[in-house]
């Protein structure tokens, strides 16, 4: 069978048909509503206790929006009057915080943390593709990533502290043809 036949059917029968006439009691209703002015110019009607009435706009919801956002805007201006501002910190005080240093400027007095190991540990290596350097010589471009570790610990050995960044670099590894 062809499909463009089938369709054709299809179509055929789907132009026959009519939409049904609504009932006359919803015209009646409507041209009712339409017929009464402070029923025809609101959105929404509703029939309560056999009568027709509007609903008016402290029905529907659309009032709360400016609502809560006055509220939210008188709640702001009440508490930024309320809560006592931040005091700046003057260029004098912040001078005086960064100038301070220790008592004693011997690194073995102030028993603080020292470096004991640091080391590198390769993650992955990747080849990214061949390059044509200005040259005119052939290079791979690699891309290494590493973890970089550093070891510090206090001088008495209660304390250690250890210090891992990721780190990933790109080389050039020249290719030589054979």
């Amino acid at each position: 069978m062809d499909k463009d036949n089938d369709f054709a059917d299809l179509e055929a029968e789907l132009q026959q048909l009519q939409p049904r006439r609504p009932p006359p009691e919803l015209e009646a209703r409507i041209s009712e509503i339409l017929s009464r002015p402070e029923l025809a110019r609101t959105t929404h009607a509703t029939t309560v206790g056999g009568e027709e009435r509007a609903l008016g706009i402290w029905t529907t919801w659309k009032w709360a929006n400016w609502s809560v956002a006055a509220a939210l805007i008188a709640l702001l201006v009440t508490l930024s009057r309320w809560v006592p501002p931040i005091p700046a910190v003057g260029p004098a005080e912040s001078e005086t915080l960064v100038s301070t240093e220790p008592a004693s400027a011997d690194p073995a007095a102030v028993g603080g943390l020292k470096p004991v190991r640091a080391s590198r540990t390769i993650v992955d290596s990747r080849v990214e593709g061949v390059y044509e350097l200005p040259d005119g010589s052939a290079v791979e471009r690699v891309r290494d990533y590493f973890i970089d570790t550093i070891e510090w610990r206090d001088p008495s050995g209660r304390s250690q502290l250890r210090w891992e960044v990721p780190r990933e670099s790109v080389r050039f590894v020249g290719l030589a043809a054979y």
